[in-house]
């Protein structure tokens, strides 16, 4: 389908979406035909592709055809970061079509219960808040965006997420549900997205970039390099927030102190949103950051990414080059291997893989803990009491009978849970 005739389909939303852009971008082109179909789709492209626009657009579409309600729509995002950043970019468009917006995160709590927004943007664990709180708001949802959903599957968060959903739609939802993931390059998209929702139809678009690798033993070599090259506006990416507090001490050896940021999970809302405004705003600096800007938060034009130690994943390291220092179609990427072969070798790995364009396949396993949580929200929503069949069923994705069986019993011998007349209830404990 061409541009001209995907224009035709979006008659509401292009102008609104897209009108500010020279073209679509592939994964636009791509994915927007299969959701105005109403299929459930997901949507495989590089980091900075527009795949945001790509979902919301044909979903807001269809949505103002049908007639919106609240909570027409349910946009889930892994961080608060990457949440306030979508808001930036959607919250006019969405408005210019008459749709309204809310967001619900830890550090946001607002959300209307009386007539609540069209579209809300929350976290797995705000939803599954939600859910319990707010059991009756939910009957004319119509579609579900996951967003950036590599991230949380095969984890605890994901796991957590796929019983949200699960109980979602089978208790909380009057309409049918349209689902679109969104996902950077992954090995098995189909595996993935199947495990939140059925049928997914696979698009996939945009090509990687080419990369150049550059590898360093000390941080005192990378300066040195950023200089040499006039990179004067980089990302740091460092592991763990430990990692990030103890570099960003160092580097005021190299690098003057007022032009040194921080940026991870722990930090207020505030404290995250001053950053992110700094780097828009600033022509020179660096940021040490955790993965919480490996998500597509708008901090500007990006030099430079430099890696301290090789990221846990290929596909981490693909994410997080792909954060910036492009320079025509080559990706640029600088690697601080902290004096540990291992670490130079694991990085020239990565570098093979990234040029092949391979990225790893990862064997799910559940995380049967998350049943543990489940019960307790469950019952939380629900004071009087759940059955045995209905909370199995629920759970059944994540674990045995047997298992959850033991589960209930363990939780009662403690007192957490009691059972009477066939129905479980949570205790006071």
């Amino acid at each position: 389908m061409n541009e001209a005739e995907i224009k035709k389909l979006l008659k509401r939303v292009y102008s609104a979406f897209f009108g500010s852009f020279g073209r679509l971008t592939p994964i636009q082109s791509a994915l927007i035909p299969p959701l105005m179909q109403g299929k459930n789709a997901v949507g495989v492209s590089p980091a900075a592709s527009g795949k945001t626009e790509a979902a919301l657009a044909p979903i807001a579409e269809r949505i103002l055809t049908i007639g919106r309600q609240p909570l027409s729509i349910l946009y889930v995002a892994p961080t608060r970061a990457l949440i306030n950043d979508i808001e930036k970019r959607i919250r006019e468009p969405l408005s210019s079509v008459g749709l309204s917006l809310s967001v619900r995160t830890g550090d946001r709590p607002e959300l209307r219960t009386i007539r609540p927004e069209n579209v809300l943007i929350t976290t797995p664990e705000s939803l599954d808040s939600l859910l319990c709180r707010y059991p009756r708001i939910w009957k004319d949802t119509r579609a579900v965006i996951l967003d950036e959903i590599h991230l949380l599957d095969n984890t605890y968060r994901g796991d957590q997420l796929r019983i949200v959903l699960r109980r979602f739609e089978k208790w909380h939802t009057e309409k049918a549900i349209q689902y679109c993931a969104l996902s950077a390059t992954i090995s098995q998209p189909a595996d993935m997205a199947g495990r939140y929702f059925e049928s997914p139809t696979v698009v996939r678009a945009g090509a990687m970039r080419e990369v150049s690798v550059h590898l360093f033993p000390d941080m005192e070599g990378v300066i040195q390099f950023l200089r040499q090259n006039k990179y004067h506006k980089a990302l740091i990416f460092c592991n763990s927030r430990k990692n990030v507090e103890e570099l960003a001490l160092s580097l005021k050896s190299f690098w003057p102190p007022d032009r040194i940021l921080v940026h991870h999970g722990s930090l207020s809302r505030k404290e995250r949103e001053s950053v992110e405004e700094a780097m828009r705003t600033w022509q020179w600096g660096l940021c040490i950051c955790t993965m919480t800007m490996e998500l597509g938060i708008d901090i500007g034009n990006i030099d430079a990414v430099v890696l301290y130690g090789p990221p846990p994943t290929p596909s981490a390291f693909i994410q997080r080059v792909g954060r910036g220092g492009r320079r025509g179609n080559e990706m640029l990427a600088i690697g601080c291997y902290r004096n540990d072969p291992d670490e130079r070798a694991q990085f020239e790995v990565y570098s093979r893989m990234a040029k092949k364009g391979v990225v790893e396949e990862v064997e799910y396993t559940a995380d049967i803990s998350v049943c543990v949580q489940q019960v307790f929200s469950l019952l939380y929503g629900r004071p009087g009491g759940l059955r045995w069949d209905d909370m199995r069923d629920i759970l059944s994705p994540l674990c045995e009978t047997d298992t959850f069986e033991a589960i209930l019993v363990h939780l009662a011998d403690l007192g957490f849970v009691e059972e009477s007349l066939g129905r479980y209830r949570a205790t006071t404990k």
